[in-house]
């Protein structure tokens, strides 16, 4: 459901109050819905920047959403209700990233992340499939993720490290899944570490697939 600017200031305010008392878990939970309330607002952007390109079969969307889905998440993540509306704030910041992605797209073929190469062909996909058993957290997300191109595109929108950590420790990019103190290790932080921030990743996942 599409957000209200009243909405978003509310919403800002009350996460930010969390994260002073320490309760990161209503944090974030309010701020997943943040970005899950304010999608709408992303693909307009895309389609406004790069619809015509689209249209004409020039400019992949889906490399285009994800563009727009991570510079949203960026944009939450900054975003300070006394600056003002949250879209006025997080439109520059998504009219650039799609911009460059769009102008990227037209002077070579669109590529897929490397880690996301090794994937499976796009098809009928379950999050199961790929994401062992038993995880804790993650069975709203296997029944609403049915093909791998959307996985590939939710993984994608994940910041860089959480990106990694997921990828690497449920073996998405096909080389086995790894220990999470090891990919700690790599990043300069705890196993345990790793472990939240895995977590924090799969909440968002949740989200974006949701949406």
């Amino acid at each position: 459901m599409a957000l209200s600017a009243a909405d978003n200031t509310n919403l800002a305010r009350d996460r930010d109050a969390a994260r002073a008392a320490g309760d990161n878990a209503r944090a974030r939970r309010l701020q997943q819905r943040m970005v899950a309330g304010n999608l709408r607002l992303a693909r307009r952007i895309v389609w406004r920047c790069a619809g015509r390109a689209i249209a004409e079969g020039r400019i992949g969307l889906d490399e285009l959403e994800q563009e727009a889905a991570v510079a949203l998440c960026v944009a939450v993540e900054r975003y300070d209700p006394a600056r003002g509306a949250l879209s006025t704030y997080a439109s520059y910041g998504l009219f650039t990233a799609v911009s460059r992605a769009r102008d990227k797209a037209e002077r070579a073929a669109a590529h897929v992340p490397l880690t996301m190469r090794t994937w499976a062909e796009p098809g009928e996909v379950r999050l199961a499939d790929v994401i062992e058993p038993g995880e804790p957290d993650l069975a709203a997300a296997v029944d609403s993720m049915r093909d791998v191109a959307r996985l590939r595109q939710a993984v994608a929108a994940l910041p860089e490290r959480e990106r990694d950590i997921v990828v690497r420790s449920y073996g998405l990019d096909g080389n086995g899944g790894v220990k999470l103190g090891e990919i700690g290790k790599a990043w300069g932080i705890s196993g345990s570490r790793a472990q939240q921030l895995r977590s924090d990743a799969l909440d968002t996942l949740k989200t974006l697939l949701a949406a």
